[in-house]
């Protein structure tokens, strides 16, 4: 439909992508609205990367369940209304006193999430909260999520243009390039009006068979979600 912007896309959320350290084959990123399109898509992705079989089938009796800071952003609960997993869905993890997600706390309710029949699958990890501008420690979730098998999800929407400048990157950023998806919205920080909100994925040969034939033609695919 729109060729040359498709190639621009591409291009542009390759090298985003590769500014976190997603540099697979595969890496890039999906075009979107704003900060909260960017979860919401990130969320459907962990879902039907995790569990293929929702995308004919749906829930299908499974009690999802996803991880969040206490500060992490209300668009964690929109998304689970919009995707029938409910908002009761969203688990809030406790903070320290900088406002990051506390790493035992989240074990602790991944747990009792597991002991209690639910099914958690994913964890939001914020580079920046809205209020306290706070950094979760990207890598020490990074670990629980491999052990526990959770889609690790870090909404950059504030703090995650801080990929552009080393010294930031270095300090505030570390550990991201373990997550699997990255919401970044360069506007907040930097001003950059070109440059849109997207949302970075490791391997974006896993979004659909759609966005797997676009790579596949050296192309990318446009969603379009409603903003915040």
């Amino acid at each position: 439909m729109s060729p040359v912007l498709t190639l621009i896309e591409k291009h542009t959320t390759r090298g985003l992508a590769s500014l976190f350290g997603l540099k697979g084959q595969y890496a890039g990123g999906i075009s979107q609205n704003g900060g909260s399109a960017s979860n919401q898509t990130s969320i459907i992705i962990a879902r039907n990367t995790l569990f293929p079989e929702t995308k004919d089938d749906g829930i299908n009796g499974r009690r999802f369940v996803l991880f969040t800071s206490v500060h992490g952003h209300y668009s964690l609960e929109k998304a689970a209304q919009m995707f029938g997993f409910g908002s009761k869905a969203v688990r809030c993890v406790p903070a320290d006193e900088r406002g990051c997600m506390i790493v035992s706390e989240l074990v602790k309710m991944v747990k009792e999430a597991r002991e209690a029949g639910e099914v958690p699958f994913y964890v939001n990890a914020t580079a920046g909260t809205t209020v306290l501008g706070s950094f979760d420690p990207f890598a020490e979730i990074a670990d629980i999520c491999d052990r526990e098998k959770l889609w690790l999800h870090i909404d950059g929407s504030w703090g995650g243009s801080f990929v552009f400048s080393e010294a930031l990157k270095k300090d505030r950023l570390k550990g991201c390039e373990r997550a699997d998806s990255i919401a970044i919205t360069p506007v907040r920080i930097i001003e950059d009006w070109v440059v849109s909100p997207s949302c970075e994925i490791r391997e974006l040969s896993l979004t659909s068979p759609l966005s797997r034939a676009a790579q596949n033609a050296r192309c990318a695919v446009d969603v379009l979600v409603p903003a915040r």
